[in-house]
């Protein structure tokens, strides 16, 4: 089992108050914030006071153009992209599904909806790209990320949580233009449990090599700066499944790893998924709702 259906958006067969302002505050360039009466009166229960002031003034802080903080961790002039898809319609009888790119730099991410995607039930029943809408997408991330940081990049990550068809891969590829360094990596979250003696889960950053380019990875387990695993229940790790690149494994599991801080919408500690892929959560639930002939905002404060 994979998170890859998760990304894809809810088939809610209703329509959802919360995405839907968020999509129609698009269509006005406003970025927007909904808190819950019972988050301001104490009533939820479900976080602490101190957590719930974090969330907030860093959601706000954000939306006002601020970045809250950014990563040493990273390298310089890498262009981060998660491909995902989304449902067109809400409702439990819609196929038609898109393409869509999260592009992160070492700053904040950036939305872009791609060409139409393709579903083969034969197949996994996962959407996927064919070599042309694949090529037109990553060039076009490869354009926004150019856009907004002012400088190509000279290396590009692509994180998917689908494997690569053949034609696929090659239209990723050729998308690259004249850029050589690249690392393209499935995703997907491993169900089984791997245990280490003594009291403690794995810490957090344990990689276990599985065989030439496949790795498990956990992104949550006991922190030893903390002397406690903040989760509540057994962690389980990202399996890199497919790696497509030159990079060593230690690189591109702490690329990762660092990804999985960058979320802006929660005081965790870290994600267990790096934000190229939870970013794709939040973006297709609100693209569905989408007015029509209104263009996404490329920012992800609109989204959040």
């Amino acid at each position: 089992m994979t998170f890859a259906d998760e990304d894809s958006g809810e088939l809610r067969g209703f329509w959802n108050i919360h995405h839907a302002l968020k999509a129609h505050c698009i269509k006005s360039g406003l970025p927007s914030q909904l808190i819950w009466q019972t988050t301001l009166t104490g009533e939820g229960g479900t976080q602490d006071p101190a957590s719930i002031a974090w969330n907030i003034l860093t959601a706000l802080y954000y939306k006002a153009s601020n970045r809250p903080w950014h990563l040493h961790a990273l390298p310089e002039n890498t262009c981060f992209v998660g491909v995902s898809f989304y449902r067109e319609s809400p409702y439990a009888n819609a196929d038609m599904q898109s393409s869509l790119a999260q592009v992160f730099g070492a700053g904040e991410g950036l939305v872009l909806k791609g060409p139409r995607a393709i579903v083969d039930k034969k197949l996994d029943s996962k959407a996927h790209l064919d070599a042309q809408g694949a090529e037109e997408l990553l060039r076009r991330a490869i354009a926004l990320y150019t856009s907004h940081y002012h400088q190509a990049p000279r290396r590009v990550v692509l994180h998917k949580t689908s494997r690569f068809w053949p034609d696929e891969l090659r239209g990723f590829e050729k998308g690259l233009g004249d850029i050589a360094h690249h690392d393209f990596l499935t995703l997907e979250i491993l169900h089984t449990r791997f245990m280490r003696v003594g009291k403690e889960p794995p810490l957090r950053g344990t990689v276990i090599l599985l065989g030439p380019r496949n790795y498990l990875l956990f992104t949550v387990g006991y922190v030893p700066y903390f002397r406690l695993y903040p989760g509540l229940r057994i962690p389980r790790p990202l399996e890199v499944v497919e790696h497509h690149g030159h990079s060593p494994a230690q690189d591109v599991c702490r690329e990762i790893l660092a990804l999985t801080k960058l979320n802006w919408n929660s005081c965790a500690f870290g994600s267990s998924l790096p934000i190229t892929i939870r970013f794709a959560r939040n973006v297709g639930k609100i693209l569905t709702e989408l007015p029509a002939g209104v263009t996404p905002q490329t920012k992800y404060k609109f989204y959040m």
